[in-house]
């Protein structure tokens, strides 16, 4: 009887920390095509690259957060960020916050979300692309080069920033 336990609970326990670990893979990015973003995403991504983008949810300008993901509506206009307050993204435990904050986006947008960037790697056409710091000295090229820029004034911003020390998660939706 004590045998079967411990075989129960390990084989719960593996359950549970090797599909958790990879819950949100089937939101990547996938396409063929180039992803299509709109300028005002553009800024966006670059800084949460950098990050130092702005946070809708603590409604502060970020200065130390260490990017995890980017994700993107199919037309560009709406995004949500998960980063980890401070500089190393393992600090950080992400697995559901993505999942939250990507089903939180679609329900108050009804837009399916694509996650395109995981920390600094790019997924585009099929393809993982290191984003490296030429990339950003050189940013209008790499965007030329990856993605397809539309005008939009219809941007909605959703993040989540993570703290490493409390392990709490707050987050907010804005217009």
């Amino acid at each position: 009887m004590k045998n079967l336990f411990k075989k129960t609970l390990t084989v719960l326990f593996l359950f549970v920390f090797t599909s958790n670990g990879y819950a949100y893979t089937q939101l990547i990015n996938r396409s063929n095509e180039k992803i299509k973003i709109s300028e005002r995403q553009v800024e966006r991504f670059k800084s949460y690259l950098k990050g130092n983008f702005y946070s809708y949810s603590l409604q502060v300008q970020g200065g130390m957060w260490a990017p995890l993901f980017f994700a993107l509506s199919d037309d560009g206009n709406v995004s949500a960020i998960v980063s980890c307050y401070g500089t190393n993204t393992y600090d950080c435990n992400h697995v559901v916050e993505v999942n939250q904050i990507i089903e939180k986006a679609k329900k108050e947008t009804n837009k399916d979300l694509k996650i395109i960037a995981i920390e600094n790697i790019l997924y585009d056409q099929g393809k993982k692309i290191p984003i490296t710091n030429q990339d950003l000295k050189d940013w209008n090229k790499f965007i030329l080069d990856n993605f397809v820029v539309i005008k939009s004034e219809k941007n909605r911003y959703f993040d989540t920033i993570l703290d490493k020390i409390k392990w709490k998660m707050r987050w907010q939706i804005t217009q």
